[in-house]
């Protein structure tokens, strides 16, 4: 093999997901910005569904696509807040139709572009999703289906961030780098894709204590601390979310310790570990606070908000230390 071949080979000598695209030119210029906008857009959407569902909006435009029959919502603050939910949904469309052209440019009919295609594919069935939980009123499965689906995007835009320039070039490759040459190496990655796949579980038990109407069920805190009577259902439902956090925390705590055990030559992974961690704090804060003082609605929103936060720090995590070297 001559040299120019080697200096071409990922560590480990397998072969490259893309071409390599050191320096794109034209459209593939652009496709790191698209997929950052696309996936601030995407926790755009999920902060205005927040909205929607805090303030009880959800059927505040009671038709799709149109609403109450016209293209513009009639001055009715319920109207526009769920109008703005569907303008939100707009844009990261515009932004996810840019992210697959300009990631055709770059990738061609790789396995990096098929990721690409799945993001579009996940936000059509979302925005699909999304009229039938309308159409059904508010159907508790429907609207939970349509919230699995949204983080799912979330999740995969996040994983792209992970794979562009100049993160992808920078310290993340630096941090493939040294993985490729560490004994505990698949433990470790092994550890944060069970935390990723926990974390997601999380969201929807968490999205099921509110559309099941369990959200104050249980008025303690660790514990529910509330007479069993009729309500034992959505006790347990509530419960359910908080056992589900406990699992969770314990396997941020896992990986944490893994991350800080590596002793790899650049820090800034234990910095991403750590900064994931801290931000955990402030759902459970906020949930707690919840049920125990009954917080406004700005706690709930705060709630949702940091909760898909963690999610895709840890999605930037395992799309960090999951993705290949190159040399």
């Amino acid at each position: 093999m001559d040299k120019a071949s080697s200096a071409r080979r990922p560590i480990g000598g397998r072969a490259p997901i893309a071409p390599d695209q050191a320096s794109p030119s034209g459209l593939a210029h652009w496709f790191p910005a698209f997929a950052v906008m696309a996936f601030v857009s995407a926790l755009g959407v999920v902060i205005a569904g927040g909205i929607v569902r805090v303030t009880g909006s959800g059927l505040g435009c009671p038709d799709w696509p149109l609403c109450h029959g016209h293209i513009i919502p009639p001055p009715d603050i319920k109207a526009w807040t769920e109008y703005s939910h569907r303008l939100s949904v707009s844009l990261l469309s515009v932004f996810t139709v840019f992210l697959l052209i300009t990631g055709y440019a770059r990738y061609r009919m790789s396995r990096e572009f098929a990721l690409l295609v799945l993001s579009f594919v996940l936000l059509v069935v979302q925005a699909l999703f999304g009229a039938a939980t309308v159409q059904t009123e508010l159907s508790p499965g429907v609207a939970l289906a349509h919230t699995g689906i949204a983080m799912a995007l979330v999740g995969t835009l996040a994983l792209i961030v992970s794979g562009t320039s100049p993160w992808s070039t920078g310290f993340a490759n630096r941090v493939r780098y040294a993985l490729a040459r560490h004994a505990n190496a698949g433990r470790y990655r092994r550890a944060a894709l069970i935390l990723l796949l926990l974390t997601y579980v999380l969201l929807l038990t968490g999205s099921y204590v509110y559309r099941s109407g369990a959200s104050l069920a249980c008025l303690g805190f660790p514990l529910c601390d509330t007479p069993v009577g009729a309500g034992r259902r959505l006790q347990d439902i509530h419960m359910l979310h908080r056992y589900a956090a406990g699992v969770v925390a314990l396997a941020a705590v896992l990986t944490v310790w893994l991350t800080w055990r590596l002793d790899l030559p650049t820090r800034r992974l234990k910095w991403l570990a750590s900064i994931m961690f801290t931000l955990m704090a402030v759902p459970v804060a906020l949930g707690a606070g919840n049920v125990l003082f009954q917080l406004p609605d700005w706690a709930r929103l705060g709630h949702l908000i940091t909760a898909s936060l963690v999610f895709g720090s840890v999605v930037l995590l395992v799309g960090t230390v999951w993705r290949r070297a190159d040399a």
